[in-house]
């Protein structure tokens, strides 16, 4: 039985002995948002395993779908990945994975993708391998440009398809990769322009989340990377007043939650509280602190949407409210002499795809020269 291994993962064929895994994601609204198909019912999802085993008995296979194992958790199965042939002459193929939502954001979709790249061109000598994604599927096109697949495309409104319960029109990224760039490993994603378009689009793509979140936690390295970018936002004579608050016990987010009543702090798996601290210079008692905290919030919120999470900015639901300011500093330890300026929430939320709100005109906010 084909096999392969990476560091974690074990990918194995898949077959209609994997039901119970299977369907376990499968049939879960929240996993199956932007696939074409699914959520499945029992019936629908041994209908796809049976044509999977049966793809596997063809020699050679024109599907190649793998079942993802756990090397820990006694092999557990956390979800799939393929790759499928576009055509009898065997050259490109299109790859494609599910990860289980409990297992999101660890790492595991990157470390499966991988390991189907290497079979793919070491194994199968493929030309060239590629995929697509949904726009607002911020995660897989995160996975693709972490495997070093290149952006070829951004195709505007151009499939009309499932998104969630309903139909309708939306815009796919398109990315491949060819063998010789695989086997010189020459780095394809990261080029200046490419970094600058990826800055546009998270830019445009960032929007207020006011909803629930689902209970999938946050990994740390992405909380270090999120408030990484609060520190090194810009900071009026380099006093960095801003500092930041992460917090994940489930117990003092519940009880923030008290203290502001909000669906997304009640919901979301962590929090981040924005500090400042007052510091009054000259004569003038100037304080650059709402500037600090402005650009530091600024930069979290845009790091926030470039990981593929979801967030919102409640500044007024704290600094404006004095008795909240007392409960949040006397619950969390907060000193005298600092602030909580915004609690925001972050995670990935129940109901995806919401849209920046509408911006007045380019000419009515910005002029050239001379404002009149």
């Amino acid at each position: 039985m084909l096999r392969l291994e990476t560091e974690r993962l074990v990918l194995r064929p898949l077959g209609t002995g994997d039901f119970e895994a299977y369907y376990s994601y499968t049939s879960v609204p929240e996993n199956m948002v932007y696939t074409i198909f699914g959520p499945f019912t029992p019936e629908e999802a041994r209908k796809f395993l049976e044509m999977y085993e049966n793809w596997w008995k063809e020699d050679p296979p024109r599907v190649y779908e793998f079942a993802i194992m756990l090397k820990k958790e006694n092999g557990k199965m956390i979800g799939n990945c393929g790759l499928y042939m576009d055509d009898e002459k065997r050259a490109t193929a299109m790859l494609g994975w599910y990860i289980h939502r409990d297992y999101w954001n660890q790492g595991y979709a990157t470390e499966a993708v991988k390991a189907l790249l290497k079979f793919g061109f070491e194994d199968l000598e493929l030309h060239r391998i590629h995929a697509e994604c949904n726009t607002d599927n911020i995660a897989s096109a995160r996975v693709m440009e972490k495997v070093g697949m290149r952006r070829e495309g951004h195709f505007i409104k151009n499939r009309f398809d499932r998104v969630g319960d309903r139909k309708m029109w939306y815009s796919e990224f398109f990315y491949g990769i060819l063998r010789e760039e695989y086997l010189n490993k020459q780095p394809l994603y990261g080029g200046k322009e490419d970094r600058l378009m990826d800055f546009f689009e998270v830019v445009d793509k960032r929007y207020s989340y006011r909803g629930e979140f689902l209970d999938t936690p946050v990994p740390r390295e992405d909380l270090i990377k999120i408030v990484t970018a609060g520190i090194k936002a810009p900071s009026a004579r380099n006093l960095q007043t801003q500092s930041f608050l992460i917090v994940t016990d489930a117990d003092l987010r519940a009880k923030i939650a008290e203290i502001i009543p909000q669906k997304g702090i009640a919901t979301a798996p962590v929090l981040i509280l924005l500090v400042s601290q007052r510091q009054e210079l000259g004569p003038m008692k100037v304080s650059f602190e709402l500037k600090d905290y402005g650009a530091a919030a600024e930069n979290i919120l845009l790091a926030i949407a470039a990981l593929g999470y979801a967030t919102v900015w409640t500044d007024g639901e704290t600094s404006m409210i004095p008795e909240r300011q007392e409960k949040l500093a006397e619950l969390l330890g907060i000193p005298e002499d600092r602030s909580v300026r915004a609690v925001l929430p972050v995670g990935i939320p129940k109901d995806p795809g919401g849209k920046q709100a509408p911006r007045k005109p380019f000419d009515e906010l910005v002029k050239f020269n001379r404002y009149s």
